[in-house]
């Protein structure tokens, strides 16, 4: 039997690769491929800048899934679709919220948007962190950079299917 702790932190891992680090873990993963990593501005202040800049990893994300360049990723986020809302405590005290649907583990990019707190959107999954964490992920050219996140807590994932998520990925590993 898992424990609670076991169930939660792959649930997190499966959610930061899809949020954050798409082009780190095709480059990983997948050997020669000629990336051009998306690398976070020294002088950054605003939460339009990390935005697009996530919006760029997701865009090639998406190209690396639909290529079938990253197969374990692929494998492993495949089965599952959901409302994602991630809060980001940017440096100057504000937050920027963006939201996303995935289908089948690819990321919708046309309901890829920054949140505006009027918003409707119901999420299944909420991930919290700040702008330094995901700054560090975006520039990180490893997967496993990202557990110590998970584990110092600086990335914090809730929601109603993550036990499902956690115990569906599991299985896809064994």
């Amino acid at each position: 039997m898992f424990t609670r702790s076991k169930p939660r932190a792959l649930s997190i891992l499966l959610l930061v690769m899809l949020l954050l680090v798409p082009i780190a873990g095709a480059v990983s993963n997948s050997g020669n491929i000629n990336a051009n990593l998306y690398k976070a501005p020294k002088n950054h202040n605003t939460g339009e800048e990390l935005f697009e800049e996530m919006k760029a990893n997701a865009e090639l994300y998406n190209q690396y899934f639909d290529n079938n360049q990253i197969p374990r990723v692929k494998m492993l986020v495949s089965g599952f679709s959901e409302d994602v809302l991630v809060k980001i405590k940017l440096e100057d005290g504000k937050t920027l919220s963006v939201t996303f649907t995935t289908n089948k583990g690819k990321i919708n990019l046309e309901t890829f948007s920054m949140d505006d707190k009027n918003s409707k959107f119901k999420p299944s999954v909420t991930v919290k962190t700040n702008e330094e964490t995901v700054r560090e992920v975006l520039n990180s050219k490893d997967l496993t950079e990202i557990l110590k996140f998970i584990i110092n807590g600086s990335i914090k994932a809730e929601g109603e299917n993550l036990q499902k998520i956690a115990l569906q990925t599991l299985e896809k590993m064994v």
